[in-house]
């Protein structure tokens, strides 16, 4: 028997426990809250969805460094979604911080109010860039935040962007390539955006700043979709949430608002595209059978990756569900 499906309630905190801003970041934008709720509000929106739709759920506090808030402030937001009726509904809580904010003590404090994941927003693993975009810590913090939470049988997510300022294809890579050691659970990938006041943003109106275009953060991530997912890593978002609003603040940068649906139709198109090349007879139509959920990404945005194959290679691609497939395997006619 298949376990109940566990929904998540997102609480947006944002900025809170950041003692500074890193200069890409502006979590008011992001998140589309202006102030932190209180703990107060948070059990009171937690429980109305409880009430509304019963089931099984877990609390998701993110937009800020939470753990790096004072021991006082995070047990009332931890208290407030435990005391939610009924509890027996609240199976975990997941909450985004710096790595820096994870020390035994703090540890000790999560684990006893029933913190079950911890995304630490590491960003990049190369020092020069996090010195750049002024995160204020190191690579070694990532590692010693790790090595703390991997014994403790909490759930480890890592954050990470690509086109930040001063980082390059090779540091982008290495960074994938030193995730893949550390072996956290789950990845968010994250292209840089130029968010409305920020410090990013007048570098970038300066000169001094220049995102990748949207074809490059589609293929980069692909790459790193790839990595990862050979590696047994789970990556759980590809982009931004998309929040009202988010479009209009974006001043520049690869935003897209299925830009994981993008990363994922690349992802497919290249392993397609490598088993039609290899085949020792090509013709010039062809049929694969997919899994029915993957169908469309398979054939793509505007029907692109159709179109990809017909320009590159000459050759008439036809996707066909086939309930027997499943995830994103597939099997040539």
């Amino acid at each position: 028997m298949s376990k109940p499906e566990v929904a998540i309630i997102p609480i947006f905190l944002p900025q809170v426990g950041c003692a500074h801003r890193c200069i890409y970041c502006n979590q008011r934008v992001v998140t589309g809250v202006t102030s932190p709720p209180t703990p107060a509000e948070v059990s009171s929106f937690v429980g109305k969805i409880i009430t509304e739709n019963p089931g099984k759920y877990c609390v998701a506090l993110y937009g800020g460094s939470i753990s790096a808030l004072p021991d006082t402030e995070l047990v009332h937001y931890l208290s407030a979604i435990r005391s939610t009726q009924p509890a027996k509904s609240i199976t975990g809580i997941r909450l985004s911080t710096r790595p820096d904010a994870v020390s035994p003590p703090k540890l000790r404090l999560l684990k006893e109010y029933g913190v079950t994941t911890v995304e630490l927003g590491v960003q990049s693993l190369d020092n020069a860039v996090l010195e750049r975009i002024k995160r204020g810590h190191d690579a070694i913090s990532v590692y010693r935040a790790t090595e703390l939470l991997k014994p403790s049988e909490i759930t480890v997510g890592f954050h990470l962007m690509i086109g930040l300022p001063g980082q390059s294809a090779d540091s982008f890579h290495q960074t994938v390539e030193e995730t893949v050691a550390l072996s956290p659970d789950t990845v968010r990938l994250h292209p840089t955006l130029i968010l409305a006041d920020t410090e990013l943003a007048e570098m970038w109106r300066r000169g001094e700043y220049e995102p990748l275009n949207l074809e490059e953060a589609v293929t980069e991530c692909t790459w790193a979709y790839q990595r990862f997912r050979r590696a047994g890593i789970a990556v759980i978002r590809m982009g931004l949430q998309e929040v009202s609003g988010l479009g209009v603040k974006v001043l520049a940068g690869p935003h897209h608002p299925a830009f994981g649906e993008l990363v994922i139709t690349r992802f497919l198109r290249e392993r397609v595209e490598k088993a039609l090349v290899s085949r020792v007879n090509k013709t010039k139509d062809v049929k694969v059978k997919v899994s029915a959920r993957a169908l469309s990404l398979f054939i793509g945005q505007k029907r692109s990756n159709l179109s990809y194959f017909l320009e590159r290679w000459g050759i008439s691609v036809e996707f066909t569900p086939d309930e027997t497939i499943k995830d994103y395997n597939f099997e040539l006619g």
